[in-house]
Order: structure tokens, then C-alpha cells, then sequence
């Protein structure tokens, strides 16, 4: 069997969205190339908002041309 990592992180949705919104590359890499165990469908628009606004390019993730915001928590 194949040893396997996973590092978790807990964020609320209101701190995931604030990430989102700067690029930080940790929540990007979460909501795009992470595998997910259980998502809300927040999250999941969250997720499909990451990739429209966000192209990865070697290690770094760029911002697509375009105005995509993420959605304010409620």
C-alpha cells in the first residue's frame, strides 16, 4: 500500500472566501487541486469560482482577466 499524507486545515467559510479573494495559494490549492471528503454547495461555488478566477502557472496561481468576486457570507 502506497503511503499516503493528508494534511487538514479547518477554516470557517467566511475565512475561506477573505483567502480566496487575496489568491492565497494555499485556498487555492485546496478548492481546485484538492480532493475533497465532504463539501457544502458554498463551497462548491466557492470551489467553481476559484477556477474561473485562477490559472495555475508552474507553482503560482494567476489572476484569469476579468472581475469574478467571490460571494459575500451572509
Amino acid at each position: 500500500m502506497k503511503d499516503l499524507r493528508i494534511e487538514a486545515f479547518a477554516y470557517t467559510y467566511e475565512e475561506l472566501v477573505r483567502m480566496v479573494e487575496k489568491g492565497n495559494p494555499l485556498a487555492l490549492n485546496a478548492l481546485i487541486e484538492g480532493k475533497q471528503l465532504t463539501a457544502s454547495p458554498r463551497i462548491e461555488e466557492l470551489a467553481t469560482l476559484a477556477r474561473a478566477k485562477y490559472a495555475k502557472r508552474g507553482r503560482m496561481w494567476v489572476s484569469r482577466s476579468g472581475e469574478n468576486k467571490a460571494p459575500r457570507p451572509p
